[in-house]
């Protein structure tokens, strides 16, 4: 061992190669998986650890380069073969770290890693581009072995670089572009081996230079512009990019004999070169020393998070998604902060364990243990967790509910052991007082009850300080203390008994004997009288002792029910103190309130004045300011006039400006500060006047910083006009006459008669709306009824989309809410005694009901906070329903409580307390089923309360089998064993269920308890297994719902589909359910509050009508152009879901219902044809916008009748009574049917969901088919710099703005590059700014160019150049014309900007000392000026005139070109990638010595073999068959290629570049010969080659070279590839 090279041990020689990341499967279930054997081994390894992988083409020995020169190991290691196949598969481990010192000092764990050989004949580029991503990102030290030198070719190998950007990502969720540096951030150290080098190391001046600097230099971008040549100098920036911590090696070849080369593996170290041996040492000691801790966000990983990583990377491989580093950070972050939290609760567990023998313990010293241990854990967590701050909060809450949990046993643990001492000591003092009782010694209650209280003071005293005193001593009482009475009962009773019978017997002899001795019958008569009347006494006075002491039993038993009565009345008392309190405290609010609002009445009339007020001032500011100013004007005559005081006047003409400046700036701070006051009191409300103001709420807070006040004001409105908008009409008046100026200045191209504001603002278009809404009447397309809507209580009508602040699009989601009666009410809810409690569950699957096991409610919340459910009157008479607060608001709006809108809460019940409550639940064949808890219960969705079917929810199956099998968990909440334990899942939906991994083509299984096999086959341990959860929840739902039949109750036999609607009707009908809804999430309304779903009537739209829908669909399938898949996508999921659509609200702006008025027709249904309105607006309005001035037909509004609309639109009948002369209105169809059907409708992504989706079924309804839309194209929103745009964070831009900041064509170019379709667009400042300077720079080429065309080259176009650069203007005339036809106006300026731009440079360049020629020139800058016409307009019209025409550039045609000559296209591509390639063999030629001669060889064919090649290629190929790992493996047996095994090895390269050649080019890469001259088109263009190749003479000659050494040197030339010898 070296012990310089800073390795510190051999131990791992010892240790052997294991697979770590291994493809398993094959076809589309091929995945990658961490080994579970490197998983093992890497798990106990502690960090710091380094990480070397090995990484290079197949064959090319880089296991040996592992084993021999890294690990030391001769004939073992890693796997070594010599066959042409990769031998190491995945990514293999050693499985023993090297024990090493870095060149910091640091000791570190170093890991070796071999992978899988790239370009490998089985594997394809996007395999190797997998393996490639999985070593780089993994390792600390990257290390690529190549062979040869670092060439054009050697570089090329490296391509896969340019991938990384495909499978890679930096940032969590995908989220922004990303730059080489934030890659840079992430990737290891790079070091390049050269194996078999043979260059020497010195420059031109024979200065030799380091392997280091051989890779800067062969790194170094090459100039030049073609496209192969930026194919090129992408992979080097790249690589300089990505890798800024970069080193390389050089190599000499190991032995001389070549015969030994397949034995290096086990050879001796004596039997390599010597100079390799030291240069492999010294490699050694680069890695040794060099490797650094992997390291990941700061911080240093071990094998666990190691671990963690590799899983991240391969699952996201094995979804086809990037390698995204941010997520898998996450994961690992996740991973360990979750064991990290295990740590902490391990370490109180088992100090908690230890305090057993100390107990038992009182609640504040128990307590003051929690918290000593709780701080221990929690410093535990820290040590072991990664992040700080907020990262962390999720985890320290799970660490706190495990210690509570764990407290939860502690405190267990501690009752338990004081019970039992405390029951030891009631046993004791209790003994004398039981044996006086079981011995019968007390004549009467209350001596035992004396005797019971001096027991039960005695207990007390002896057990002072026990938790469990009281617990133990009530339950003592009330088991001991009913028999001890029975028995004194029954004992005292029998006395009395004995002695009435005995006193019986003495009577009855008596009167025997006086039978017997008639003779002293009298004396006997009467001391038998005196005798009977003494033992009637004596029986009365037993009889009445008899009563006394039942009397005293029962006075005992009363006094204790009145005890407990009386604390119930105090308790009661209390809540309803607490209630009237409440109360209170509530009227107490509301009365601020009141006082608030009339103060803010106050400073409204106060903040009135102050206006008034500021006004003054700022007319006395300016008046001031105009007053200095005509001083100075004076001033300065003065001046003109009194030459000879010049230096005077100026002096005091300086001082006289200065005064004004300091006066004006006074003033204008004084306003300011006014401003300031105004802007902080004054906001202007909702735009509606209908519409409250209230405290700010959860919609107002999103609102940012900015009031209403400065975003009108940053929106350029004079502040004078600010308070007018409180008017909502006064937008309609202000806005569009401004936008009509904007759009102009813009450069937008618009027929302005056409415009017009909707509402019935404007009566023209009131008139409209009417006719439409009564077609749809007409046609059953709208109706009246009850129906479900999302409601605003405050406006107290229908929020639609366009009112809320958040929730667009949500709709009203149904339920059914299930009545599952209490049995017995706990003490908590004793006040609803005599009533009908139920607790009211939200379910979607009614037919579930028949195996409902239990029902869950939520405890607390996941941070431990109480949470609370209300008891509500419903509308059924003497129930009261159990629910969660909002449920409650959506059921008053629903009539389902006692008056609509109105919520009457009894009281309210801690969830803890619900947990027990034994149920009556329709449907299951179980009664009794128990509430239980569950965590995941969200109070914002149903109604708190959940039914419990764990035979189809595994939800409930795994919450279930929590409770049933975790005690400690049962105990934390009271549950009791009978209330779980007994109760098994009832099967009761048959579904086909077939596993993910199951083979293609096999049965499903069926079964009939789908959650538990889906909660199996997803591995799900616990409720915490969020996403193994949705994916089980997912699949059952949906197998039960769509293939399920019902195998129990009365619908036995029917489909779930069938079922379901059936089961709900037979509740509904029963009285065993409600029928309810709510907003599917959570919606704020634009007056501040949050919205619910109310049943109301109300008219509405039948959307999602069969017949109507399947019309539609049918149109935008065939009939309709969506421009993009996701556009069409969106309506087809739009189309499956909408449903009625309430059309009407109370007030507003817009249309009044026409038959029914107190109704006004809501904003996206007034606004579906108002395309139709456009093609006549202008015979029927002009000037404003409004409709206040009659168009050139001169209508009135109220003329235009339901009949006139029918003849104008629907080709109706003229009517009779028309006061419309029949020629306007011939006029007004004419331009309809002229204009209709709609061409192309665009607008925002976001209303698809909505209004585009409105606008296809009104059409299909009221036009005929002919008049339906043509297409419709979509687009996202736009971003500012990257930034959502919004007018409260500053982060926004005006039209006028931006066209005063960068003009409208430099605006307008920049927009056009933001982007299409539906992603989100993103206008950059420097984009804009950009586009100004290309404008003015090609506006001078055109200036300069058009000036000097006399100068410029004329003639024929018979230049090659010249017939390229034609050719090239109609390719890109041809392409950018396609992009306009498909609307994606970046890839129309791609096209007809920047590459028109190149070819126009590139052309200019070659032309040379001969010029250009000025045809071309001039045609070159007419076709530029029309292809960027629709995005600058003045430019273009600019141009267009410097060219001499006369008329506008929009009146000009586009340009007509003809057909590409494909061709010239490729002499072109051969001209270009023939350059680039002689220009990197020139420079690595020149790296030896300065070369200034160049013979380039051209060949006319291919050589045998290459031709016998390319024909097998060429067959596979038109056959349509893959050229996959098979067909690579066969293509060496092929019998066309037998006669040429010796040029095996350069055969299969030869093949695969073809091949890659193939994927590009197509059918024409093989071709035997080429179909141009390639000496031609080099001879034509010499001196520009020369010049571009800094060479001072090129000689063109045929392949092969006449002298066979020449020959033998170079690679040999085929055709469309010369060769060239430098000299």
């Amino acid at each position: 061992m070296d012990g310089n090279n800073g390795l510190l041990n051999e131990e791992f020689k010892t240790g052997k190669g294991i697979p770590f990341i291994a493809l398993e499967g094959e076809g589309e279930n091929e995945k990658f998986r961490l080994m579970d054997e490197a998983k093992a081994f890497l798990m106990q390894l502690k960090g710091p650890i380094a990480i070397a992988a090995i990484v290079g083409r197949y064959r090319t020995g880089k296991s040996l380069l592992v084993n021999r020169m890294l690990l030391d190991l001769a004939g073992n290691g890693f796997q070594v073969g010599s066959t042409v196949n990769s031998c190491t598969k995945g990514l293999w481990l050693w499985d023993k770290p090297l024990r090493c010192k870095n060149a910091e000092g640091q000791e570190v764990n170093l890991l070796i890693v071999d992978t899988e050989g790239i370009a490998s004949l089985d594997a394809d580029a996007d395999h190797d581009a997998k393996i490639f991503a999985l070593a780089l990102l993994l390792s600390s030290f990257f290390i690529y072995n190549s062979v040869g030198s670092i060439d054009e070719s050697a570089l090329n190998n490296l391509s896969l670089v340019v991938e990384l950007t495909k499978h890679i990502r930096t940032k969590a969720g995908n989220e922004g572009d990303e730059t080489g540096a934030e890659f840079a951030s992430f990737f290891p150290h790079f070091l390049w081996v050269v194996r078999d080098f043979t260059l020497q190391l010195v420059d031109e001046n024979n200065v030799s230079f380091t392997p280091k600097q051989y890779l800067e230099k062969a790194l170094t971008p090459m100039s030049g512009f073609s496209e192969g040549t930026e194919v090129k100098n992408r992979i080097r920036r790249m690589l300089l990019a990505f890798f800024p911590n970069r080193d390389c090696v050089t190599l000499k070849r190991p032995v001389e004999d070549e015969g030994k080369l397949q034995q290096l593996d086990t050879a001796d170290w004596s039997e390599f070169r010597p100079e390799f041996v030291s240069q492999m040492k010294e490699l050694r000691k680069k890695i040794y020393t060099g490797a650094p801790a992997k390291m990941l966000n700061g911080k240093m990983l071990d094998g666990f998070m190691l671990v963690h990583l590799a899983e991240a990377y391969s699952d996201s491989i094995n979804t086809g998604s990037a390698l995204n580093i941010g997520d898998a950070w996450g994961q690992v972050s996740l991973s360990r902060n979750k064991k990290a939290v295990e740590e902490g609760r391990h370490l109180y567990e088992t100090k908690a364990s230890a305090l057993v023998k100390e107990m038992p313990f009182s609640k504040d010293e128990l307590e003051a243990k929690h918290k000593e241990l709780q701080a221990e854990a929690l410093a535990e967590f820290k040590r072991c967790c990664i992040g700080t701050g907020a990262d962390l909060d999720v985890f320290v809450h799970a660490l706190m509910e495990e210690l509570r949990e764990e407290l939860a046993k502690l405190q267990h643990k501690n009752a338990e052991v004081s019970r039992k001492k405390a029951e030891e000591e009631m046993e004791k003092v209790w003994a004398p007082l039981a044996a006086k009782v079981e011995a019968k010694a007390f004549g009467g209650y209350k001596e035992f009850e004396t005797e019971r209280l001096a027991v039960r003071k005695a207990f007390c005293d002896v057990t002072d300080g026990n938790p469990s005193q009281q617990e133990v001593l009530w339950a003592f009482m009330e088991k001991q203390i009913p028999p001890a009475a029975q028995a004194i009962d029954s004992h005292v009773a029998l006395q009395t008994q004995t002695k009435l019978s005995e006193k019986e017997e003495e009577i009855k002899a008596a009167k025997n004997e006086g039978e017997q001795a008639t003779i002293r019958a009298k004396a006997a008569e009467e001391e038998l009288a005196t005798r009977k009347s003494h033992a009637e006494e004596e029986k009365a006075r037993f009889e009445t002792q008899q009563k006394e002491m039942k009397d005293e039993v029962e006075r005992a038993r009363k006094e204790l029910k009145e005890r407990v009565e009386e604390e119930e009345k105090k308790r009661k008392e209390q809540v309803d103190a607490l209630k009237k309190d409440l109360e209170e405290q509530v009227e107490k609010r509301d009365k601020q309130l009141k006082e608030e609002r009339e103060k803010a009445n106050s400073a409204q009339s106060e903040l009135e004045k102050k206006v008034m007020l500021l006004e003054q001032k700022e007319k006395f500011t300016e008046e001031k300011v105009q007053s200095l100013a005509k001083d100075k004007e004076s001033a300065q005559e003065q001046c003109r006039k009194l030459e000879g005081s010049v230096q005077d006047l100026n002096t005091k003409l300086l001082e006289a400006h200065k005064s004004a400046q300091e006066i004006g700036a006074s003033a204008k701070e004084k306003v300011a500060e006014e401003e300031k006051k105004v802007e902080e009191e004054v906001d202007l409300g909702p735009t509606d006047p209908t519409k409250r103001a209230g405290k700010k709420t959860k919609a107002a807070a999103k609102k940012g910083k900015g009031n209403s006040w400065q975003i009108l004001e940053a929106s350029d409105v004079p502040r004078e006009l600010v308070p007018k908008f409180v008017d909502p009409e006064f937008w309609l008046q202000y806005f569009p006459p401004i936008a009509k100026d904007d759009l102009n200045e813009m450069g937008v191209k618009v027929d302005w008669r056409r415009s017009f504001i909707t509402t019935s603002v404007n009566p023209y278009y009131d008139s409209f709306i009417q006719w439409q809404f009564h077609k749809l009447r007409k046609l059953e397309k709208v109706s009246f009824g009850k129906r479900y809507s999302v409601y605003s209580p405050i406006d107290n009508q229908i929020c639609a989309d366009h009112d809320r602040a958040s929730g667009e699009g949500v709709t009203p989601q149904e339920y059914v809410l299930i009545k599952m009666e209490v049995l017995e009410l706990p003490p908590c809810l004793s006040q609803l005694q005599g009533k009908k409690v139920v607790l009211l569950a939200a379910t979607l699957r009614p037919e579930t009901m028949y195996g409902q096991t239990n029902c869950w409610v939520l405890p607390h919340e996941k941070d431990g906070g109480e949470v609370f459910y209300g008891c509500y009157e419903t509308s059924t008479p003497n129930e009261v329903a159990i629910i969660g607060e909002r449920a409650a608001q959506n059921m008053a709006f629903q009539g389902l409580s006692p008056a609509f809108g109105e919520v009457k809460e009894l009281c309210k019940v801690n969830g803890r307390d619900l947990v027990g409550l034994p149920l009556k639940s329709p449907l299951t064949s179980l009664c009794p089923i128990y509430t239980l808890p569950m965590l995941t219960i969200s109070m914002k969705k149903g109604t708190g309360v959940v039914t419990s079917v764990p035979s189809d929810a595994p939800d409930d199956w795994i919450a279930l089998m929590d409770l049933k099998k975790k005690a400690p968990l049962r105990e934390k909440y009271g549950v009791k064993d009978e209330w779980v334990l007994p109760f098994e899942v009832i099967p009761i939906i048959e579904i086909p269920y077939r596993k993910d991994n199951a083979p293609e083509g096999s049965e499903p299984e069926m079964t009939a308890l789908a959650a538990q096999v889906a909660c199996e086959e997803y591995k799900v341990a616990s409720q915490n297994d969020r996403e193994k959860l949705a994916l089980a929840k997912a699949k059952t739902y949906k197998l039960g719902f769509y293939e399920g039949k019902m195998n129990l109750g009365e619908y036995k036999g029917l489909s779930v589909q069938d079922a379901k609607p059936k089961v709900k009707a037979a509740m509904i009908a029963s009285g065993d359910a409600y029928a309810y809804a709510e907003p599917e999430k959570e919606v704020w309304s634009r007056s501040g509050n949050e919205c619910v779903v109310a049943l109301t009537d109300q008219w509405y739209l039948k959307y999602g009508e069969e017949e109507w829908r399947k019309q539609v669909e049918n149109h935008l399938k065939t009939g309709v152009e969506c421009y993009s898949a996701d556009t069409r996508s969106k309506f087809e999921n739009a189309l499956s879901w909408l449903g009625e659509w309430g059309c009407s609200r109370s007030f507003g702006l817009g249309t009044l219902l026409p038959w029914d008025k107190q109704f006004v027709i809501e904003s996206l249904s007034d606004s579906t044809i108002y395309m139709a309105y456009y093609t006549f607006c202008h015979i029927l309005q002009q000037g404003p916008f409004d409709g206040s001035v009659p168009g050139s037909g001169n209508i009135a509004p109220k003329d235009l009748t339901e009949e006139v609309w029918d003849y104008v639109l629907l080709d109706g009948k003229l009517p009779a009574d028309c006061k419309v002369p029949v020629e306007v209105l011939d006029k007004m169809k004419a331009e309809f049917n002229y204009w209709y059907p709609v061409d192309l409708r665009v607008s925002g992504k976001d209303l698809i969901q909505n209004h585009l989706t409105f606008f296809l079924y009104n059409h299909t309804a009221i036009f005929p088919e002919d008049k339906w839309p043509k297409s419709m194209r979509t687009n996202g929103h736009v971003l500012l710099n990257g930034e959502k745009m919004s007018k409260s964070t500053g982060n926004f831009k005006t039209l006028k703005q931006a066209i005063a900041e960068y003009s409208a064509d430099g605006m307008r170019f920049a927009l056009a590059l933001s982007g299409d379709g539906n992603e989100d667009a993103n206008f950059e400042h420097d984009v804009a700014n950009a586009a100004i300077l290309k404008l003015t720079n090609e506006l001078q080429f055109v200036e300069k160019s058009l000036a000097g065309l006399d100068a410029m080259r004329g003639g024929g176009i018979d230049l090659f150049i010249d017939k390229i650069f034609d050719n090239e203007m109609k390719r890109y005339v041809r392409s950018t014309d396609e992009c306009y036809a498909k609307m994606n106006y970046r890839d129309a300026m791609i096209e007809g900007w920047d590459k028109m731009q190149n070819a126009r440079d590139k052309y200019r360049a070659m032309a040379g000392a001969a010029g250009m020629h000025k045809d071309l020139v001039q045609r070159f800058i007419e076709y530029q000026a029309l292809l960027i016409c629709p995005i600058c307009p003045h430019f273009s019209e600019h141009v267009w005139a410097e060219l001499g025409n006369k008329e506008s550039v929009m009146d000009a045609k586009w340009p007509s070109v003809g057909e590409v000559d494909q061709l010239l296209l490729r002499m072109n591509t051969y001209f270009d990638k023939t350059l680039s390639d002689l220009r990197s063999k020139v420079e690595k030629a020149n790296t030896k010595n300065k070369v200034t001669k160049a013979t380039v060889y051209i060949a006319e064919g291919f050589l045998d073999w290459q031709q016998a090649t390319l024909n097998l290629l060429k067959e596979n190929a038109e056959a349509g068959k893959p050229f996959d790992a098979a067909f690579k493996k066969g293509l060496t047996a092929s019998p066309a290629l037998a006669p040429f095994k010796s040029a095996m090895k350069m055969l299969m390269p030869f093949a695969a570049f073809t091949i890659d050649d193939y994927a590009v080019r197509g059918i024409e890469a093989f071709e035997l010969k080429v179909p141009y001259d390639e000496e031609k088109i080099l001879m034509d263009s010499l001196d520009y080659v020369k010049g571009e190749l800094n060479l001072t003479e090129i000689i063109i000659n045929k392949w092969p070279p006449t002298d066979e050494a020449v020959a033998k040197k170079l690679q040999p030339a085929t055709p469309g590839k010369p060769a060239v010898q430098f000299s």
